[in-house]
């Protein structure tokens, strides 16, 4: 028996209906459901779900927040290092861990503060270890997708792999227009046709149900891509790519334009993200399908 997972959210409702029933909201799906007004939702199984919760925790926000934490006690004491060089670097680590500040408190403060970046980082170690093992473990399908979605610029392994559970099936989505909605960087529209007596057009804001893991994704390789010369890994990962989809940075030519018009580089980049989540969702479907293909033959 063929079942269906129906979105809650979209089930379309008359503003003025508020009686509730068992019997009504039975004979409301039945009739939306004939009339193909329902939306079905994918259901990812345990394996896919279990990769996808290891995936969501191997976030960078919390190294992040710990290098922020660091670098924001060191700027309210003043120090410096002397050749006042860049941080992060093997010099600045040197430097930060040989530092002593003028009371023991202090000193206990920065040690734990410097700890705590080193476990995160030890963390996210760990992390990129597992999800290398889990996705050699995984199905076909999955590993296809993850070597396609790299061949795109300043899409990683680990991002690609988040790209790939969070989608989860590419091809629910019949075209790449839907999979930008399904990201929020799709903004509002209110508008008139030409036609009529007058027009009248103004675009609103992104949609407040952004997904915003993929956004946080998107938006980086998005504002990576705008960035010139290509890697030598970057192009090595592209010409190992098995589909036959068109080399993806080409298209934001078009908006490098954007940058010499009266736009904030905000705007640019969210554009960019949104025609990546296109690009993101073609080589989906074109994997999708080549092993559907290979598989029937």
């Amino acid at each position: 028996m063929q079942c269906e997972v129906i979105a809650p959210s979209l089930v379309p409702m008359k503003s003025g209906d508020r009686i509730k029933t068992d019997r009504r909201d039975a004979e409301r799906l039945a009739w939306s459901y004939q009339a193909g007004d329902l939306t079905a939702v994918w259901v990812a199984d345990s394996q896919h779900e279990a990769l996808r919760d290891l995936v969501r925790e191997a976030t960078k926000e919390d190294p992040l927040r710990a290098k922020h934490r660091l670098l924001k006690y060191l700027l309210r004491y003043g120090p410096r290092p002397a050749d006042d060089g860049r941080s992060w670097t093997a010099a600045w680590w040197q430097w930060v861990r040989a530092l002593t500040l003028a009371h023991p408190e202090q000193n206990a403060t920065l040690l734990e503060l410097i700890l705590e970046v080193d476990h995160q980082g030890q963390r996210i170690a760990r992390f990129d270890a597992a999800i290398d093992q889990a996705v050699d473990a995984a199905p076909e399908q999955l590993r296809a997708i993850v070597d396609g979605l790299q061949a795109l610029r300043g899409v990683a392994k680990v991002t690609a792999v988040t790209l790939a559970t969070e989608f989860g099936c590419f091809s629910r989505f019949e075209k790449a227009g839907q999979v930008m909605s399904y990201t929020g960087m799709v903004p509002s529209e209110h508008s008139v046709p030409q036609d009529s007596a007058w027009r009248y057009h103004q675009d609103g804001q992104l949609a407040s149900a952004t997904r915003a893991r993929g956004v946080r994704l998107a938006l980086p390789a998005s504002a990576k891509a705008l960035q010139a010369p290509e890697r030598a890994s970057e192009l090595a990962a592209a010409e190992g790519c098995s589909h036959r989809l068109e080399r993806p940075t080409t298209a934001a030519s078009p908006l490098l334009a954007l940058q010499n018009k009266s736009k904030s580089s905000a705007k640019i980049v969210t554009a960019l993200a949104r025609e990546l989540a296109g690009f993101v969702w073609a080589i989906g479907v074109e994997t999708e399908r080549a092993l559907n293909l290979g598989k029937a033959a």
